[in-house]
């Protein structure tokens, strides 16, 4: 995969050309899924060893990933981008990124 310079037009601060950087990233992974999604379906129906599990490469829909980049300085993420990763050569799609702030609480007696 090659980041194009154009992906960075626009961006005022580091932190938005990371953000920028992980949304294209994001949606290089997304097709490379898709394609090895699809390779690998195609000679499914081989898989098929007794007639019991016949059609289950048909219930294999594609692949929605919710990525958490991390920053390296404090290991939060940097934001969580969507993408989906859809079969027969569909167009892999990210689904937008946020920033996001949380507080978790876990008890266990």
């Amino acid at each position: 995969m090659e980041i194009q310079a154009s992906v960075f037009e626009g961006a005022t601060t580091p932190e938005e050309a990371a953000q920028r950087f992980l949304g294209a990233v994001s949606s290089g992974l997304a097709t490379v899924i898709a394609g090895k999604l699809d390779e690998v379906l195609q000679g499914a129906e081989s898989l098929d060893v007794n007639p019991q599990i016949s059609g289950w490469h048909g219930l294999i829909g594609g692949c929605v990933m919710n990525m958490q980049w991390q920053r390296p300085s404090l290991g939060a993420p940097v934001g969580q981008i969507c993408a989906f990763a859809p079969l027969n050569k569909g167009q892999a799609a990210v689904m937008g990124g946020s920033v996001s702030i949380g507080i978790s609480i876990g008890a266990t007696f």
